[in-house]
């Protein structure tokens, strides 16, 4: 099991306590009746160097270049830590630095994206989803790649965003697994 004490969802709330099984990356909650765009997670495996990362910071590797934003802060005795659409080339040796913070992170890998992401949602309502960094509309584009309507599970490996919007509120959660 990988224990994240904490996770953040898209309205600023907490979850607190583990995750179910250990190939669970990152669950987020949110309440869509506006169009919202979530980073796909990735973990990196190490430890905390110091400081006390801050949530949706850039974290830089350094003599890479790789960023990513911060999606949960480590506590405790953490072994991973969880960035959403890391960019660049990283490499498994470069600390992890937070820009605002100035938290270290060692790494003792590479991060590691999922291939799989599973929704579901609270409730009869409809949503869409599209992998992308872009505002969707409802119920279809009008050009360019459709959403789909309440999709179960998909493979999302080498995707960094997914783009949710309903017509009503609703909540959401998307299971990432690798």
């Amino acid at each position: 099991m990988i224990p994240l004490a904490q996770m953040r969802d898209y309205n600023s709330q907490i979850v607190t306590g583990g995750l179910p099984q250990s190939d669970t990356i990152y669950a987020a909650v949110l309440t869509a009746n506006t169009n919202q765009i979530i980073p796909v997670p990735s973990t990196i495996g190490g430890a905390l160097t110091s400081g006390t990362f801050q949530v949706n910071e850039t974290v830089t590797q350094t003599g890479t270049g790789a960023t990513g934003k911060l999606l949960v802060v480590p506590s405790g005795s953490p072994t991973v830590l969880v960035l959403g659409a890391v960019t660049g080339k990283p490499n498994n040796f470069g600390t992890w630095v937070g820009q605002t913070s100035e938290a270290i992170w060692t790494p003792s890998a590479l991060p590691v994206a999922p291939n799989s992401v599973l929704f579901s949602v609270s409730g009869s309502n409809d949503f869409y989803m599209l992998f992308a960094n872009q505002v969707i509309a409802i119920p279809a584009s009008t050009g360019g790649a459709s959403p789909e309507l309440n999709p179960l599970i998909r493979n999302c490996a080498g995707k960094q965003y997914v783009s949710l919007v309903s017509p009503a509120n609703c909540n959401i959660t998307m299971a990432f697994y690798q």
